[in-house]
C-alpha cells in the first residue's frame, strides 16, 4: 500500500521538475535573443559614430531597434556616451574649438646696426652691383652707421584635417629690405598632399648649402628667389626628392616692354645621405620682348644648379652650391636684372657661372662661425648693367661671423663682409661692412 502511494507522489515531483526546466530553458532562450539584438545595435551605432562622412544624427532604424532592447547599466551608458579623445597636434599648433583645424603664430625680432666701413652700397642689403666705382666721390665715402629693425618678422599658419588628408598654410610678413621698416609679403603658399601653390622660396634654389649669414644680402653666387609657383613633389627613394615646379617668371633683361608669356619650368632632384646632402636641378626659361610697333624678341634660356653638403667633424660641415647657364640671372642671389639685354631688336643673354663656397664650424653648443666666399661671372658685360649704372662683369664676396645662442630661440652675432665688382669696358669697385645682428624667434 504504501509503495502504491508513493509512486503517484514521485511522478509528480517529476512532472514539476520537467516544468521547472522548460521554464528556465525559455527565459535562456529570451535573454539570449535579447543580448544579440543589442550587440547588433551596439555595432551600428559604433559604425555611424566613427564614419567621418556621416556628421548628422544616427538613421531611424537604430534608434527603433535600440529602443527595444532593455535599459542598459549606468557603467556603459556613461562609457559610451562620453567625448571622442581630443586629436593631438604638432608642437606649436592650438586646436581651433569645434574644427578640425589648429593654427599657430610665431616670427622674430631682429636688431641690426651696419657700419659701411669702406664706401657703401646703398642701402640696409648687400648688393655688389651698386658699389660705387673707384675714383667717384661716392666710392671716397665711408663710415656711415645705420640701424634697423626691418628684419623682423611675423608668420601665421594652419592645419586641416580633411577629406582629401591634411591641408597646411603659411603666411609671413617682414618689414622690408631697407632701413625705413614696411610691410612685405615672403610666403604665401597652401599644400596638401604632394601639392603646393603660393609664393615661397623658389623651387631651383638648395636651401641646405646657403650659408648661415647674418648680412640681409649675403654672399653672391648662390640661388636667392621667392615666387608663385605650382609645384609638385615626390619621394624617390629613401633619401631622396624630387621636385617639378612652374613658377612665374620675373621680366629680368634690359629692353623695352618685357612680356611674361610662359612660365619658368624647374626640375630638381635632393637627397641627404647619412654623410651630408647633394642636389641637382635645371630651369627653362622664355624671355620676350615686344614693342607694340613690330619691334619685337624672344630667346629660350636655361640655368643648372648643383649643391654639395660634406659633414666633416662633429657638426661642422663644408658646402658648396654652383649657378650656371644663360639668362638667369634673377635666380642668383643680388643677379636680379642680369639675365639679358634686348639690343638692336634681338636679345642678348648673359651667360652665368659661379658659386658660392662656406664652412661652418662649431666652438661649442652654443657658439659657432661661417666663413662664405662667392663669386659670378657674366658675358656680354657691355649690356650688363648693374644698379651702380655699369656694366657688370663680375661680383666677388666674402663672409665670415661669430654668432652665438645663449638660448635655442635667440642669437647674438658679429659679421664682416667685402665685395668687390668688375665691370667692362673698365672699372671696379669695393666695400666693407661690419653688421651686428640680436635676433629673437617666438
Amino acid at each position: 500500500m504504501l509503495g502504491l502511494a508513493a509512486a503517484p507522489a514521485k511522478a509528480d515531483r517529476i512532472a514539476d521538475l520537467e516544468a521547472e526546466v522548460r521554464q528556465l530553458h525559455e527565459v535562456l532562450t529570451r535573454i539570449e535573443v535579447e543580448l544579440k539584438a543589442e550587440r547588433q545595435v551596439r555595432k551600428k551605432a559604433a559604425s555611424v559614430t566613427s564614419s567621418p562622412a556621416i556628421n548628422g544624427p544616427e538613421p531611424a532604424h537604430v534608434g527603433v531597434q535600440a529602443a527595444a532592447t532593455p535599459p542598459r547599466s549606468a557603467p556603459e551608458t556613461a562609457a559610451e556616451g562620453a567625448a571622442a579623445p581630443a586629436q593631438t597636434w604638432p608642437k606649436g599648433y592650438s586646436a581651433v574649438p569645434g574644427t578640425d583645424t589648429a593654427v599657430k603664430f610665431g616670427g622674430a625680432i631682429r636688431v641690426e646696426a651696419i657700419d659701411d666701413i669702406r664706401s657703401s652700397q646703398g642701402g640696409r642689403t648687400d648688393d655688389a652691383t651698386a658699389i660705387p666705382a673707384r675714383g667717384t666721390a661716392k666710392a671716397n665715402i665711408g663710415g656711415s652707421l645705420n640701424g634697423s629693425v626691418s628684419g623682423s618678422r611675423l608668420n601665421f599658419g594652419s592645419l586641416s584635417r580633411t577629406e582629401i588628408g591634411e591641408v597646411k598654410t603659411f603666411l609671413e610678413f617682414d618689414l622690408g629690405p631697407e632701413f625705413s621698416p614696411g610691410f612685405r609679403m615672403r610666403h604665401a603658399y597652401l599644400s596638401t598632399g604632394n601639392w603646393l601653390v603660393g609664393q615661397t622660396w623658389s623651387t631651383i634654389m638648395d636651401m641646405d648649402t646657403v650659408p648661415d649669414e647674418l648680412s640681409a644680402g649675403g654672399s653672391v653666387g648662390y640661388g636667392w628667389l621667392r615666387r608663385p609657383q605650382l609645384r609638385y613633389s615626390l619621394k624617390a627613394g629613401d633619401e631622396g626628392r624630387v621636385d617639378l615646379a612652374a613658377e612665374m617668371p620675373n621680366a629680368d633683361f634690359t629692353g623695352p616692354n618685357a612680356i611674361r608669356t610662359a612660365p619658368d619650368l624647374v626640375v630638381k632632384y635632393s637627397a641627404d645621405p647619412s654623410w651630408g646632402h647633394y642636389a641637382l636641378g635645371g630651369m627653362l626659361r622664355y624671355l620676350r620682348s615686344d614693342t607694340g610697333a613690330g619691334e619685337k624678341a624672344d630667346s629660350v634660356v636655361w640655368g643648372i644648379v648643383g649643391g654639395l653638403g660634406i659633414k666633416t667633424v662633429g657638426e661642422d660641415m663644408v658646402t658648396l652650391q654652383t649657378m650656371d647657364g644663360t639668362g638667369v640671372g634673377t635666380v642668383l642671389n643680388q643677379g636680379s636684372g642680369l639675365s639679358a639685354a634686348v639690343v638692336n631688336g634681338s636679345f642678348h643673354t648673359f651667360n652665368t657661372y659661379g658659386g658660392t663656397l662656406a664652412y661652418q664650424h662649431y666652438w661649442g653648443p652654443k657658439l659657432r662661425s661661417t666663413l662664405a666666399a662667392g663669386y659670378d661671372h657674366f658675358s656680354n658685360a657691355t649690356d650688363n648693367i648693374g644698379a651702380n649704372g655699369l656694366g657688370i662683369r663680375s661680383l666677388a664676396s666674402l663672409h665670415a661671423n661669430l654668432i652665438y645662442s645663449p638660448i635655442t630661440a635667440m642669437d647674438v652675432g658679429l659679421e664682416y663682409g667685402y665685395e668687390t665688382f668688375r665691370a667692362s669696358p673698365a672699372g671696379s669697385g669695393a666695400s666693407s661692412r661690419l653688421i651686428g645682428v640680436v635676433k629673437y624667434g617666438y
